[in-house]
Protein backbone atom coordinates (compact mmCIF):
# COMPACT_ATOMS: atom_id res chain seq x y z
CA UNK A 1 0.00 0.00 0.00
CA UNK A 2 0.88 3.71 -0.87
CA UNK A 3 0.26 7.17 0.36
CA UNK A 4 0.50 9.84 -2.41
CA UNK A 5 -0.15 13.29 -0.93
CA UNK A 6 -0.65 15.84 -3.67
CA UNK A 7 -0.17 19.69 -3.07
CA UNK A 8 -2.67 20.88 -5.84
CA UNK A 9 -5.91 23.82 -5.94
CA UNK A 10 -9.02 22.45 -5.19
CA UNK A 11 -10.56 22.88 -8.21
CA UNK A 12 -7.78 20.82 -10.09
CA UNK A 13 -8.45 17.82 -7.33
CA UNK A 14 -12.48 18.26 -7.80
CA UNK A 15 -12.45 18.61 -11.65
CA UNK A 16 -9.58 16.04 -12.83
CA UNK A 17 -7.89 13.93 -9.99
CA UNK A 18 -10.93 12.90 -8.03
CA UNK A 19 -13.01 11.92 -11.43
CA UNK A 20 -9.49 9.99 -12.61
CA UNK A 21 -9.43 7.91 -9.29
CA UNK A 22 -12.97 7.19 -9.28
CA UNK A 23 -12.77 6.11 -12.88
CA UNK A 24 -9.60 3.86 -12.14
CA UNK A 25 -11.29 2.31 -9.04
CA UNK A 26 -14.32 1.73 -10.97
CA UNK A 27 -12.22 -0.13 -13.59
CA UNK A 28 -10.02 -2.05 -11.20
CA UNK A 29 -13.11 -3.36 -9.25
CA UNK A 30 -14.66 -4.52 -11.87
CA UNK A 31 -11.79 -6.03 -13.25
CA UNK A 32 -11.09 -7.93 -9.98
CA UNK A 33 -14.79 -9.11 -9.64
CA UNK A 34 -14.18 -10.74 -13.46
CA UNK A 35 -10.99 -12.19 -12.50
CA UNK A 36 -12.58 -13.98 -9.28
CA UNK A 37 -15.14 -15.47 -10.47
CA UNK A 38 -13.17 -16.53 -13.73
CA UNK A 39 -10.76 -18.40 -10.95
CA UNK A 40 -14.51 -19.70 -9.03
CA UNK A 41 -15.76 -20.98 -11.76
CA UNK A 42 -12.52 -22.68 -13.54
CA UNK A 43 -10.63 -23.88 -10.83
CA UNK A 44 -13.21 -24.45 -7.76
CA UNK A 45 -16.16 -25.64 -9.66
CA UNK A 46 -14.24 -27.75 -12.50
CA UNK A 47 -15.22 -31.12 -10.83
CA UNK A 48 -19.11 -31.18 -10.88
CA UNK A 49 -18.90 -35.05 -10.21
CA UNK A 50 -21.05 -36.81 -7.03
CA UNK A 51 -18.68 -37.54 -4.44
CA UNK A 52 -17.80 -41.01 -3.80
CA UNK A 53 -19.60 -42.67 -0.94
CA UNK A 54 -17.07 -44.59 1.39
CA UNK A 55 -18.44 -46.97 3.94
CA UNK A 56 -16.75 -45.41 7.51
CA UNK A 57 -17.00 -48.31 10.32
CA UNK A 58 -19.48 -47.19 12.93
CA UNK A 59 -18.87 -46.58 16.74
CA UNK A 60 -20.75 -48.43 19.28
CA UNK A 61 -22.07 -46.39 22.20
CA UNK A 62 -19.41 -48.33 24.26
CA UNK A 63 -16.55 -47.78 22.05
CA UNK A 64 -17.27 -44.37 22.24
CA UNK A 65 -17.22 -43.51 25.80
CA UNK A 66 -13.74 -45.41 25.89
CA UNK A 67 -12.59 -43.65 22.90
CA UNK A 68 -9.30 -41.44 23.39
CA UNK A 69 -10.22 -37.86 23.80
CA UNK A 70 -8.36 -37.37 20.43
CA UNK A 71 -11.45 -38.82 18.67
CA UNK A 72 -13.35 -36.28 20.44
CA UNK A 73 -11.26 -32.75 20.53
CA UNK A 74 -14.45 -30.67 20.14
CA UNK A 75 -16.24 -32.54 22.85
CA UNK A 76 -13.15 -32.22 25.09
CA UNK A 77 -13.08 -28.42 24.37
CA UNK A 78 -16.10 -27.77 25.14
CA UNK A 79 -16.42 -29.59 28.13
CA UNK A 80 -13.04 -28.19 29.26
CA UNK A 81 -14.48 -24.20 28.41
CA UNK A 82 -17.65 -25.04 30.29
CA UNK A 83 -16.83 -26.41 33.52
CA UNK A 84 -14.99 -23.42 34.41
CA UNK A 85 -18.88 -21.82 34.45
CA UNK A 86 -20.94 -25.12 35.58
CA UNK A 87 -20.38 -27.05 38.64
CA UNK A 88 -19.10 -30.63 37.61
Amino acid sequence: MQTVIVKAPRSFVDGVLWPEFQELSSALTAYLAEITEKLIREEVYVETREAEEVDEPRLSADEIAGAPCALMPGLLYFHRAMSQFLPL
